[in-house]
């Protein structure tokens, strides 16, 4: 028996999934503005004063309103019938379907009398297949009333209908009946069984119009020629249904990791029930929390290209019923490469310049002139122009990306000498002489005072040294020469000729001169030695001890010519 019993359960469980997962309409009675009369007596008191007007139009004395389960006549008592205490209708020829009424204490009722026009406006529009109307006419000509009801939705466009509203006496269609009634003149009830009615209107959409959002209805009405009493309409609620299935199923995608832009389908992946008359929608998030609806996105597949990571989820919708499916995440790898040289400046001249790049597998680039090698990024210096250059790195996986840097390839430091040595203290500025352009910066030690332009040396300012000095064009990019300040010249006015090789001869030190010659007198004006040779010199050999006078010319090797008149004291 057990048995038996499990088996027979389980078969009901399968035909009620069944059943769920078959098409069902879903009915959603909206809040909506517009309503410009009180149409139903409420309340203690007289039906008038709860009243803006009746639903009807007829003569003094034959004015009738919808009845309030709280109203309380002061001529009959309580009602027998009236509508329901929550305002709710539900619908005997259509099983399912709800109308929510108005407040019976405020404007409940558009209420158009002879020729005239109105609208009830979704307080929040909405998406759905049909669209039902609640109301009745009052004093209505034996085939109704006709009223133009148009449905307008919020991108502009609008769906028309036309229809016949009932009489709230006797008309066929009607969504509820037998609800009574009260004289607004009399506070008489009128209890006639069956009577009055609310009917029903459904304004089925177009498929095309399915996916739009209504925003409002309509109503136009036009007093038929030849009445003799004022045709009322009476609209007092709006419903929207939606014939669907909400599909089952997932999200499936090809990738779930993938660099920015890059297309990935998404596709709705049915398990078993697809669903059929729904409203789709993609949405997106970036946080998992807030969800923006995808413009245009509403079949289900859709082409993603998500520039950060992005979460994808798909909304079903029937009227107010929904269902999501997903969500599913789309990594975004944020591509990103460096590139970096060893140096920033480079000299043509004894110096490498290599790269470090990442990630590896790239290609170097750079405007002409700078001579490259694409697959290492190693410049061949001597092959470049000098110039300021900017290599580009670019990587093509997992993502595109560039990286650049800017390099420097500087000019040679040219070599340079100071001519006409030795430098004496305190004698004439030394001058380099550059074996190429200018434009570097000279330095040296301390104690040689240079000028960092041009190289000139101030002897008089320097002290008497040998030192190095640097001419730089760029980072690494140098050239050195010696120079040497000596002590300055010194011409000696006493002569010591005994072979002890101190101060045995008058002979100034004086290489890299021309013209040289060296006179010598005695003190009456004899001379006693005429020399040409300046690597020669005055032994006073010849001559006894005392006081000579001597003449000293020379050309030195800046084309100066100099002349030097002196005395010297031969001691023997």
């Amino acid at each position: 028996m057990t048995s038996r019993f499990t088996r027979f359960a389980l078969l009901v469980l399968g035909l009620c999934g069944a059943r769920l997962a078959s098409a069902q309409t879903t009915y959603t009675p909206v809040t909506v503005t517009g309503f410009t009369d009180d149409i139903v007596a409420n309340g203690a008191g007289t039906a008038s004063s709860s009243t803006t007007n009746p639903a009807d139009q007829g003569v003094a004395g034959n004015r009738f309103a919808y009845i309030a389960p709280n109203f309380v006549s002061p001529t009959s008592g309580a009602p027998t019938r009236s509508l329901p205490a929550n305002g709710v209708i539900s619908s005997v020829m259509t099983p399912g379907l709800t109308f929510q009424l108005g407040a019976y204490t405020g404007n409940n009722s558009l209420r158009l009398a002879g020729s005239s026009s109105g609208s009830l406006t979704l307080a929040a529009p909405q998406s759905t297949q049909s669209v039902w109307v609640a109301g009745a006419s009052g004093n209505g000509q034996t085939l109704g009333t006709p009223v133009n009801m148009t449905v307008f939705f919020t991108d502009g466009t609008s769906q028309a209908f036309v229809n016949s509203v009932p009489d709230w006496f006797g008309g066929t269609g009607f969504a509820v009946q037998n609800l009574g009634r009260v004289n607004v003149d009399t506070d008489v009830y009128d209890n006639t069984v069956g009577e009055p009615r609310i009917y029903q209107f459904q304004l089925q959409l177009l498929p095309s119009n399915y996916g739009k959002l209504v925003q409002r209805i309509q109503f136009a009405k036009t007093q038929p020629a030849g009445a003799a009493i004022l045709n009322i309409f009476n609209a007092m609620a709006v419903t929207l249904s939606s014939n669907c299935t909400l599909p089952t199923g997932s999200i499936t995608l090809a990738t779930t990791t993938v660099c920015p832009g890059t297309a990935v389908p998404l596709t709705v992946q049915s398990t078993g029930n697809p669903g059929s008359g729904y409203i789709g929608q993609w949405q997106s998030s970036l946080n998992g929390v807030t969800w923006t609806d995808i413009t245009g996105a509403t079949t289900t597949t859709y082409t993603a290209t998500p520039q950060v990571t992005t979460n994808y989820r798909f909304r079903g919708s029937c009227g107010t019923t929904q269902v999501f499916l997903g969500p599913v995440t789309i990594n975004v790898v944020v591509p990103s490469a460096t590139v970096a040289y060893n140096a920033p400046y480079f000299c043509p001249v004894g110096q490498t310049a290599s790269p470090a790049a990442l990630p590896l597998g790239g290609v170097f680039s750079a405007p002409t002139g700078l001579a490259l090698n694409a697959a290492t990024g190693i410049i061949d210096l001597a092959s470049s122009t000098a110039g300021a250059y900017t290599v580009t790195y670019t990587v093509t996986s997992p993502c595109p990306v560039t990286a650049t840097t800017q390099v420097i390839v500087g000019l040679p430091a040219p070599t340079f000498s100071y001519a006409c040595p030795p430098f004496y203290k305190n004698g004439p500025r030394a001058t380099p002489v550059l074996t190429a352009a200018a434009g570097g910066t000279f330095t040296a030690p301390a104690g040689l005072a240079i000028n960092a332009n041009t190289g000139a040396v101030d002897l008089t300012a320097s002290t008497v040294g040998r030192y190095t000095i640097t001419y730089t064009t760029g980072p690494g990019c140098t050239s050195t020469a010696g120079f040497e300040v000596v002590d300055a010249l010194v011409f000696p006015n006493i002569i010591t000729p005994n072979g002890d090789k101190v101060n045995d001869e008058l002979k100034p030190n004086l290489p890299n001169v021309t013209g040289y010659r060296l006179q010598v007198f005695s003190r009456w004006g004899r001379k006693v030695y005429d020399g040409t040779d300046a690597n020669a010199g005055w032994t006073a050999a010849d001559s006894g001890p005392g006081m000579y006078y001597y003449q000293l010319e020379y050309t030195d090797c800046t084309g100066g010519r100099k002349s030097i008149k002196n005395w010297v004291e031969v001691v023997k």
